[in-house]
């Protein structure tokens, strides 16, 4: 078999028409999902699946192909719990003791792609070795099953629970209290995703007027000029209607972006930043970040004798030094967030929700922020994943690394695209800016 299943830094991902989101390729996928649940957790009457997507339109057709792999054997529970937000699935199978959560999303990336991310309730997004073992068993199975059967055979009827909608309102209730209600106006941006009526429903309880974006999903206007990654709109509306903060969320609603009452987009970094003056995390020593916090983030908690430990990409990398460092908070300059003990994967709304809490009853507010290191960020597609160190213009990107000091360039393969990504930092813009254009062009030359 020429082609292999791997994982980036969120799952599998690529275009939903295409493989590995082939009918035949997600029988496989499913049936070796099933087996590797087997060998991590046991096989008895306990084991159970839980299954959720966002809005795009290809979800129920790789929902229905995945579910034909993992229900190849008769007693194998699976929960169909429909259009949620990735954390909440995560949430919802651990309140229901479910064994593994399946996740049908591509995140932040447009409706004509799709992902599957697989978590193990107990501790969140699976490991590394755990990737491994469903890579090998896809590998090993895909030439030996039997296509004709697959395509022949019923879905059985599965277990399908709509309880978690209310559940997570109740939740949420019970972790902020009621006197947080304030006369305020925010403005969120749904970006026609997973969180386009439960984002609603939470922040109508908390606030008196709310200013809904992008909260009409049709399948195919997922993530579109929308959400966290495109907060433009979203800051606009902040100022014309006089609003006092604004949130944007992406796809499948793991990850936040801010805008403050003035319409300045506030990513990860300055969230993190803001949170640490909450009471649960203000005697933090430690907190987690990745390869792309801001220089000036780390800085900032120098000052404050708060050490700023960064990992690769990737929020299931941030949990595990989390873990590893006994830390409560962590997250992505993107806005992916892990705020322990609440959370173990990255949950936009109730990082809304505590950074809403923070500024409007804690008083804290953005304006104290860091004094941030410029960024340039830009990226170019590819078809092939070469090292880069096999790159004729590796040396020269050598150079541009010893010449960018004391600032950084950041050279690496997306996680979750077929693209590289290129980022330089530095105090000065213009020094930013020149390093960057010229990396770009050395690599554009390159493949």
């Amino acid at each position: 078999m020429d082609k292999k299943i791997t994982f980036g830094t969120d799952g599998i991902r690529g275009h939903a028409d295409r493989w590995p989101f082939t009918d035949d390729s997600l029988y496989v996928l499913g049936f070796s999902l099933f087996e590797w649940i087997v060998r991590k957790y046991g096989y008895d009457d306990d084991l159970s699946i839980m299954i959720g997507y966002d809005t795009r339109e290809s979800a129920e057709r790789i929902k229905k192909a995945l579910m034909h792999g993992l229900l190849h054997v008769d007693n194998v529970i699976i929960h169909d719990v429909g259009i949620i937000p990735t954390p909440v699935l995560l949430w919802w199978a651990q309140k229901k003791n479910a064994t593994v959560a399946i996740m049908i999303s591509a995140s932040h990336n447009p409706y004509f792609d799709n992902g599957i991310k697989v978590f193990d309730v107990a501790t969140g997004k699976i490991n590394q070795q755990d990737e491994d073992c469903i890579t090998e068993l896809y590998n090993r199975t895909y030439s030996s099953v039997d296509f004709i059967t697959f395509k022949q055979s019923n879905i059985p009827v599965l277990s399908l629970n709509n309880d978690w909608k209310n559940c997570y309102k109740k939740w949420i209730q019970d972790v902020f209290p009621k006197n947080l209600f304030c006369e305020a106006k925010i403005v969120i941006d749904a970006a026609n995703g997973a969180m386009s009526d439960i984002a609603v429903d939470i922040f109508k309880l908390f606030v008196s007027e709310l200013v809904v974006l992008n909260a009409k999903p049709d399948g195919k206007n997922i993530n579109v000029e929308s959400g966290a990654l495109y907060p433009e709109r979203l800051a606009r509306t902040v100022v014309e209607e006089k609003a006092i903060l604004g949130f944007a969320f992406d796809g499948d609603g793991d990850r936040v972006i801010s805008v403050d009452s003035y319409g300045q987009v506030r990513d990860g970094d300055d969230m993190l930043h803001l949170l640490l003056q909450h009471p649960d995390y203000c005697n933090q020593k430690t907190v987690v970040g990745t390869i792309m916090s801001n220089s000036g983030f780390e800085q900032a908690l120098k000052l404050k004798e708060i050490k700023l430990i960064r990992t690769a990409v990737g929020d299931k990398h941030v949990t595990s030094a989390m873990r590893e460092h006994a830390s409560m908070i962590g997250g992505e300059a993107s806005g992916h967030i892990i705020l322990k003990p609440h959370t173990t994967t990255g949950d936009g709304l109730f990082v809304a929700m505590k950074v809403f809490e923070t500024i409007f009853h804690k008083h804290a507010c953005f304006s104290n922020s860091f004094a941030r290191s410029v960024q340039i960020h830009s990226s170019l597609p590819i078809t092939e994943r070469v090292p880069f160190e096999d790159l004729y213009c590796y040396q020269e990107l050598q150079n541009l690394y010893q010449k960018i000091t004391p600032g950084r360039m950041i050279v690496r393969y997306s996680g979750t695209e077929n693209l590289v990504r290129i980022t330089t930092e530095h105090e000065n813009e213009f020094i930013a800016e020149t390093i960057n254009k010229q990396a770009v062009t050395l690599l554009k030359n390159a493949y």
